[in-house]
């Protein structure tokens, strides 16, 4: 880590405008995704069609597609100029309690382009399986 105090900069980083898009487009998709997950729950106990479900499953996976870019960036624009490459692989959320992976690590950025890599593919195959 460099020599500036992680405090100082968090309060100089809360204040750039494009982290706060980045906070509001994340809490955008985060509404869309629990809008959704609800109406999969209640359309369940209605017996929706097999067709219906699986466009409400696309849908919620491009949503966390979405939503792993967006953190990523996220991540990636708050701790800039804290973190290097030989920084540790876990790190404190930006927002929220707890841990996240540091996406200037070599291993972490493998782990959040992996993840990508994963939805991606999980929504091409709910894609295909939709038609």
């Amino acid at each position: 880590m460099k020599n500036k105090p992680i405090k100082e900069h968090l309060q100089k980083v809360h204040q750039n405008p494009k982290n706060k898009k980045y906070q509001l487009y994340m809490e955008i998709v985060l509404g869309l995704i629990i809008l959704l997950a609800m109406l999969a729950v209640v359309g369940g106990s209605y017996h929706w069609s097999e067709d219906i479900a699986k466009i409400i499953g696309g849908l919620l996976t491009g949503l966390a597609l979405i939503l792993n870019y967006l953190a990523f960036q996220l991540t990636k624009s708050y701790y800039a100029g804290i973190f290097d490459e030989n920084s540790p692989l876990f790190i404190p959320k930006v927002f929220g309690v707890g841990i996240t992976i540091n996406p200037y690590n070599k291993i972490g950025r493998l782990i959040w382009i992996g993840l990508g890599i994963f939805i991606f593919f999980m929504l091409i195959w709910m894609i295909v399986s939709i038609f």
